[in-house]
């Protein structure tokens, strides 16, 4: 088989593009040429565009417009991407086609280095994507390529062919939420006297805030480097929604997409000021909110698509519950008991909304607390909330301390990538 004209154009833009020696600014010209060349290709190969037309001479925007990537809900008026891996090879489009050029970083030559390196990476997802995924060609098939556009295109073709993506691919995705205690009670076995638990001026107080942070960014990091090695976030088909909770609940950042290069996706890992450990335990309301945002993002994907994506939740507390709809439990026992009620059905029936699905799929796939327990939080107070619950699994680990919290982050990447 031959490749047309357009896609043969684009081999060799790209061909250029990742020459040795490479100036950037030209590169920059043969990677767009090259994406220019593709979605020409998918306009004549998907719908047929007259050659000689406007739609032809601006093929991004008629692809756009006919719904290639994404697909507009009638009813809500809003536009979601067809799969993951469709979302991430219309960023790296976008990032190719609208820089300009690199004279705005002067003489930044590292920025400039660091945003080459990047672009060139979104080239080659871009042209892997199309030949392997939405052409499904195989190399040794290709008869119009001389050796080195062969040799050059080789490590493009790596997916097993059997697994590759067809043009439109409507497989599920999976949504893991990560909901983190950032409560005042953390603090304290950091501490070496816990009788400055409230000094906050402390030196004590400061060090011991200090080194919680270190260890929730440490072991926070190793997590989410564990889900970017998955096969799901390599195929483009994990989002994260994460969460801190004290008094309130803190978004970190809603469902995002997690790459498998960090630092390419907008998924927040925590570390300094990121995360702020103080007051009480907003546990509930968190729990509450992110099941309510994901579930709703779920039955819409189920209705505009007719696919069923899945979704993991995963806890890492130290504590009850001891604040709900900003009424404490220490203040107004009646008042908070009346909340907490509330509050809990609420979450079993999203969780029970979640599960049930009529002779359909479920989308709940786990859900699971992790307790950081000792003294005052044990693992028989744990199983109750679990119960009260009716999450799938509860999981203890004693002594809190830095270890304590690599162990908890490492069983919910772990959870998570088993889903």
């Amino acid at each position: 088989m031959e490749l047309n004209s357009y896609e043969l154009k684009a081999v060799r833009e790209y061909c250029k593009a990742i020459g040795v020696s490479r100036e950037p600014t030209d590169a920059l010209r043969d990677a767009r040429d090259a994406v220019i060349s593709l979605m020409q290709s998918i306009c004549i190969h998907e719908f047929h565009i007259d050659k000689s037309s406007s739609d032809f001479r601006s093929p991004l925007y008629t692809v756009d417009k006919k719904e290639f990537f994404s697909s507009k809900n009638k009813q809500t008026n809003k536009y979601t991407f067809r799969s993951g891996i469709l979302q991430k090879v219309r960023k790296n489009i976008g990032d190719i086609t609208e820089k300009r050029n690199w004279n705005t970083y002067k003489d930044d030559f590292e920025l400039i280095e660091r945003e080459f390196q990047q672009l060139m990476l979104g080239l080659q997802i871009v042209m892997e994507w199309y030949l392997t995924n939405y052409r499904r060609y195989s190399l040794v098939s290709i008869t119009n390529l001389s050796n080195s556009e062969r040799e050059a295109l080789q490590p493009l073709f790596k997916v097993v062919p059997e697994r590759r993506e067809r043009r439109y691919i409507e497989r599920e995705e999976y949504c893991v939420i990560l909901l983190i205690d950032s409560s005042q009670s953390m603090i304290w076995p950091f501490l070496d006297d816990q009788s400055n638990w409230d000094k906050w001026d402390s030196q004590d107080y400061k060090n011991a805030v200090a080194r919680l942070r270190l260890a929730i960014g440490e072991a926070h990091k190793k997590a989410l480097q564990a889900l970017r090695g998955s096969a799901i976030c390599k195929d483009g088909y994990l989002k994260i929604y994460q969460y801190t909770f004290d008094s309130r609940k803190h978004l970190i950042n809603p469902p995002e997409y997690l790459e498998a290069m960090e630092g390419s996706d907008k998924v927040v890992t925590l570390g300094g000021e990121g995360y702020r450990p103080g007051g009480m335990t907003a546990l509930y309301d968190t729990i509450d909110e992110s099941l309510r945002v994901v579930y709703n993002e779920l039955r819409e994907v189920e209705e505009s698509h007719k696919r069923i994506d899945k979704v993991s939740i995963g806890v890492i507390t130290d504590g009850e519950d001891t604040i709900t709809d900003g009424i404490e439990v220490s203040k107004s026992p009646e008042a908070y008991a009346s909340k907490k009620i509330a509050k809990v059905n609420q979450i079993r029936k999203r969780l029970e909304e979640l599960r049930s699905r009529d002779n359909k799929k479920s989308f709940l796939v786990s859900s699971v607390l992790i307790g950081l327990t000792g003294s005052e939080f044990s693992n028989d107070k744990l199983e109750s909330i679990r119960e009260e619950l009716n999450f799938n699994e509860s999981i203890s680990i004693d002594n809190t301390d830095a270890e304590s919290i690599r162990r908890a982050f490492q069983l919910f990447s772990t959870n998570a990538k088993n889903t």
